[in-house]
């Protein structure tokens, strides 16, 4: 049984793919596809989202047709050529169910597939670009990666927090609680969240704002101590929530550089 690649060599793999098709960004996916010589045909695929069919000669994705968002196409199509690229990817047909959400908090449970998921994350924001944007003091400089780059909110800012110098992490809710973060480089090695993955919302959060007051967006300093260990009650964060109802979802983004002081 092979040993499942690494991020490290997975990032490597698709550095060479760039260079090789002197591919430029914001990448122009569709072109890209079509001069690998890979036919889309738009049909129902049951729960799959999309099947990868290469024999004799001929290269076809077949994307689940009830894929509306574009955001979710762009990935999957960037997830079947991740199968396409990968050496050890040989099977003939590829069924999948692709994951936008590359976290230590939540994974596809087979190698391969998070092993294309990858590949469809660096392919789309490669981190050689998105370090020279991946400065992030609020939702705003999320959006505009994410519209420039045509990728999802989640996705963006997943990518954006692991290239970033600075103390941030990005926090998915739903139902009241925290369903997966991730945390750049340097919020990992100076604090941990105090709660974990499956945990409700922490009561001081502003996430409660936001549902008491019927809001979907709100943001302002928090006691330090509401997401992170080992701090004093004097010290404070910045975290900034954007709700979305329906869907009863939420993303908090907390920035941590310097923890502040109700005046800072």
């Amino acid at each position: 049984m092979r040993e499942s690649l690494t991020e490290s060599q997975i990032t490597i793999l698709v550095n060479e793919v760039i260079k090789k098709y002197n591919l430029a960004y914001p990448l122009d996916l569709l072109s890209f596809i079509a001069t690998l010589g890979f036919e889309i045909k738009y049909v129902d695929t049951g729960k799959s989202d999309a099947y990868t069919l290469i024999y004799k000669g001929k290269k076809v994705i077949l994307l689940n047709k009830n894929i509306s968002l574009r955001t979710r196409i762009n990935f999957t199509l960037a997830h079947e050529l991740g199968h396409y690229f990968i050496p050890h990817h040989l099977e003939p047909l590829y069924a999948c169910n692709v994951n936008e959400i590359i976290s230590s908090t939540i994974l596809n449970d087979h190698a391969e597939e998070r092993e294309a998921d990858i590949f469809a994350s660096e392919l789309l924001l490669p981190h050689k670009i998105v370090g020279k944007n991946s400065t992030i003091t609020n939702f705003e400089d999320i959006y505009i990666v994410a519209k420039n780059y045509n990728t999802s909110i989640p996705a963006t800012a997943i990518k954006m927090t692991e290239c970033s110098y600075d103390s941030v992490c990005f926090i998915c809710c739903h139902n009241r609680r925290i369903q997966w973060f991730a945390a750049s480089p340097a919020f990992k090695e100076h604090f941990r969240l105090n709660d974990i993955a499956g945990s409700p919302i922490p009561n001081t959060s502003l996430f409660g704002t936001c549902l008491k007051k019927n809001l979907n967006t709100y943001k302002g300093k928090i006691p330090a101590f509401t997401w992170i260990e080992n701090t004093d009650t004097d010290s404070f964060i910045h975290e900034e929530v954007l709700y979305y109802p329906k869907y009863n979802t939420g993303y908090i983004l907390i920035t941590a550089d310097n923890l502040v002081d109700l005046e800072g």
